[in-house]
């Protein structure tokens, strides 16, 4: 693998539709919609287009990470699929990120226990637990399902950050049920750079996937469109 590492980052999990483009620890480029219901229209011309005006051949490309859940079912499907296609035939690695380590990820760093909220629909949340340790984003508890009033039984004891697009919306119904204070970071969308990041530390510690058995990170059964 060459030293300075070219890598095409993708997210399709949510109401995002974004590509990036990585040299080394850099990122260099970036095309972001944020539109429902598009990916299958942009997601493949967006990877073109990147490519194109960064003067790179998919050839030359050393790996793709994507967002891998949970989220969106549609876009994620799209997702996964185009990706597959191009790291099968390109032979590189796919390296998968799960959404909610890039919304903590980029929440920034925090002295206690960060928890990502993503909205699962009928009452549910996709949720997980990680800590900051030695500089490092450690995963504590790792992404489940939850009724939401189950959330704050199932938050841990001290300083927690509740962070997420849906975060904030989802405040008025937990509220109630809060035994502790916990702070809020929202944000409107994932963003490129954190899961850019994600995927270049995962590259150099070759976290890379099977591309014939992987699969995204559903975390339920398909019942209609997220």
């Amino acid at each position: 693998m060459t030293t300075t590492p070219i890598l095409l980052h993708i997210e399709s999990s949510s109401i995002t539709c974004g590509v990036a483009l990585s040299m080394g620890q850099q990122v260099v480029s970036e095309f972001v919609l944020h539109q429902k219901n598009i990916h299958s229209q942009k997601l493949a011309s967006l990877i073109d287009i990147i490519l194109s005006e960064n003067q790179i051949k998919p050839g030359q490309l050393n790996g793709i990470a994507l967002s891998a859940g949970p989220g969106s079912f549609t876009g994620l499907r799209i997702g996964f699929s185009i990706v597959k296609g191009l790291v099968y035939a390109l032979n590189i690695p796919i390296i998968p990120i799960s959404s909610l380590r890039i919304w903590a990820y980029q929440a920034g760093h925090y002295s206690g226990t960060i928890v990502p909220i993503i909205d699962a629909r009928r009452g549910e949340v996709f949720t997980a637990q990680y800590q900051w340790q030695n500089n490092s984003l450690k995963e504590t508890v790792a992404p489940t399902l939850l009724v939401l009033e189950q959330l704050p039984q199932w938050l841990p004891k001290g300083p927690v950050l509740l962070t997420g697009r849906d975060a904030l919306s989802l405040l008025p119904n937990l509220q109630p049920h809060l035994s502790q204070q916990v702070d809020y970071r929202s944000a409107p969308f994932i963003q490129l750079w954190a899961l850019a990041e994600l995927g270049i530390q995962a590259y150099i510690h070759k976290e890379w996937e099977n591309v014939k058995t992987i699969e995204p990170m559903y975390m339920r059964a398909f019942k209609g469109v997220l």
